[in-house]
């Protein structure tokens, strides 16, 4: 989906549409593990027969429904094969590769919230998949408001840098404090920042990356982050995982401090390298950046 907002959006728009398609990623965090959580009461294989199905009508609605995003001549054209070096050169160089990295390190951190989160909660405080399930819809909403409502105006407000810059130190702030949370209210507040911290981060980035290199090269050059990305949500599971096993022995109040702790600092990391974004002219006057303009 980033490569196609990428297609039909000018540089000035391109990060308040990215924050749409996160939007509509946070409806599906806020009804997903709610229908979830549901369907679990009937069998546990239901949630993956409702998934499937969902799947499978989303396929049908962009065969039938979303219009192709390049004209006849554009797709007419040739277009040979390029490896992911390639892509790199056509980009902006080690600032494009600077982006890749900040959100592979974004990303890293996120997954391994999301993937020990209800292992965390049910360990620590006794919830079940139904009330994690309302807990991920919660943030879901929040990423909705986020995305949705507000990340276009904080981009001509701030520049799409900065912001990016601003989520990655929220999103290291709420993991690190994460485990930290003793009653429902505190994880309420975490989990708000978690939702601001990522709905800051992600779709100035891919922003940027899309402003990085010529139009033609939109599509690989956003498959070049999203893959990053992908990685990042193999490993990240990987590390956390092997981190979570260090606090089984742990008291119940310590549970969970490793991954979480780990995974603030991977934000960090993030957070350093985006500080090492050079802030691109579409920052300081927005709309005045062409596509494929180097930063």
């Amino acid at each position: 989906p980033q490569a196609y907002i990428a297609d039909v959006t000018t540089p000035a728009e391109r990060s308040k549409w990215m924050g749409m398609i996160g939007a509509a990623f946070g409806l599906g965090f806020t009804f997903g593990p709610m229908i979830g959580g549901i369907m679990s009461r009937v069998s546990y294989a239901a949630p993956f027969y409702v998934a499937a199905a969902m799947a499978a009508a989303n396929v049908v609605l962009l065969y039938f429904i979303l219009p192709e995003s390049l004209s006849e001549e554009h797709r007419a054209q040739p277009h040979e094969k390029a490896s992911i070096v390639e892509v790199f050169r056509h980009g902006s160089g080690w600032m494009f590769a600077l982006v890749v990295a900040t959100y592979f390190f974004l990303v890293s951190g996120f997954t391994i919230m999301t993937a020990f989160f209800a292992l965390f909660t049910e360990r620590r405080f006794g919830y079940d998949a139904h009330a994690n399930g309302y807990l991920f819809g919660f943030i879901g909403i929040v990423t909705v408001i986020v995305q949705g409502g507000l990340i276009g105006r904080l981009v001509k407000m701030f520049g799409e840098t900065a912001l990016a810059r601003c989520g990655l130190l929220i999103t290291a702030a709420s993991l690190a404090l994460l485990p930290l949370c003793a009653n429902l209210t505190w994880l309420l507040i975490v989990c708000i920042g978690l939702s601001l911290g990522s709905g800051f981060a992600s779709p100035p980035l891919n922003g940027l990356a899309s402003q990085m290199i010529d139009r033609s090269w939109q599509g690989r050059a956003l498959g070049v982050l999203q893959s990053a990305g992908s990685a990042a949500r193999l490993l990240g599971p990987l590390l956390g995982g092997s981190l979570l096993m260090l606090d089984l022995h742990k008291p119940v109040s310590r549970y969970g401090e490793t991954p979480f702790f780990a995974a603030a600092l991977l934000c960090v990391v993030g957070s350093v390298l985006a500080f090492c974004l050079r802030t691109p002219l579409a920052d300081r006057i927005p709309g005045t950046i062409p596509v494929g303009s180097s930063v």
